[in-house]
């Protein structure tokens, strides 16, 4: 016991020991600059530095921009961005779904049968005199599936309309004149035929609308499935009176003749028959002449 008090004096005086720093001229030996401290001045004054530096690191990190670089401590604005990224993500994931399930549904309807997943049909009707149009990669990407199908449908045969009308009466969709007759061969797949001036488009049978929207080349047309593998598809038109999926009737109105698209030279109707996927002269079934 006495030896252990005797070793912790010593060490206690080993600490308060004082000692004399003295900074002296290499040449003169003269003094320059002194200093008595002790071991426990050496080390409460390095503690303190050390105390100072955690204290001033904490103050820079946690109000400046510098604890930006923390995992975890990013700013409001950086996550409001964060958050919005996975908005915009969770809203082109659900329209890519809508729009998957809406070339399902056509698939379905080119090949006769009845849509069963019921989906958000896209605003395509509108009456828009006046505006201005640009073509939509939605619009693009439904026409290039939709002429697809009709290779898929087509490729096993040709057109077998000539031997008999298996989709019955065809009702004429204007009175007018035909001023550009169907060539397949120079691909015009079709009939222009001229009327008057913002006369109804009439539906030529009964059917389902497959699409209803404007492009750039044709303007503002519409297609109707109908039964038998008959699809009438109806160009150029001013606007549109029906919508994606509604079912139509023989003679009821799609639309107004116009003169949209590029390609037209004025006002008319450009309508088309699909049969089997092959295209089919519309004279050969419906009389245009007034």
């Amino acid at each position: 016991m006495a030896s252990e008090k005797k070793t912790r004096g010593a060490f206690v005086r080993k600490l308060r020991s004082k000692y004399r720093l003295v900074i002296s001229n290499a040449e003169t030996f003269q003094e320059v600059w002194g200093m008595r401290l002790s071991r426990m001045n050496l080390m409460v004054a390095v503690g303190g530095f050390f105390l100072l530096v955690l204290l001033l690191s904490w103050v820079v990190i946690f109000f400046t921009p510098v604890r930006e670089l923390l995992p975890g401590n990013s700013s409001q604005a950086i996550t409001q961005q964060v958050v919005g990224n996975a908005l915009r993500a969770d809203s082109l994931e659900r329209e890519v779904t809508l729009w998957n399930t809406y070339l399902a549904n056509l698939r379905v309807i080119l090949r006769g049968g009845t849509p069963e997943i019921s989906v958000e049909k896209p605003d395509s009707v509108v009456n828009t005199r006046g505006a201005e149009y640009t073509r939509s990669g939605e619009d693009s990407l439904l026409r290039a599936q939709v002429e697809q199908d009709f290779l898929l449908m087509g490729s096993s045969g040709t057109s077998s309309a000539a031997s008999g009308k298996p989709w019955g009466r065809l009702v004429p969709p204007v009175q007018g004149q035909v001023s550009g007759a169907y060539n397949k061969g120079s691909g015009h797949q079709g009939t222009d035929i001229v009327t008057a001036a913002d006369a109804t488009i009439n539906c030529v049978a009964d059917g389902t609308v497959l699409l209803a929207s404007w492009n750039q080349e044709t303007g503002f047309s519409i297609m109707v499935q109908h039964p038998s593998g008959l699809v009438s598809i109806y160009k150029h038109c001013k606007r549109l009176l029906k919508k994606n999926y509604e079912t139509v009737k023989a003679g009821d109105a799609l639309g107004i003749v116009g003169n949209t698209g590029e390609q037209t030279t004025g006002p008319h109707l450009h309508l088309e028959l699909w049969y089997q996927g092959t295209s089919i002269n519309p004279e050969d079934y419906i009389a245009f002449g007034k």
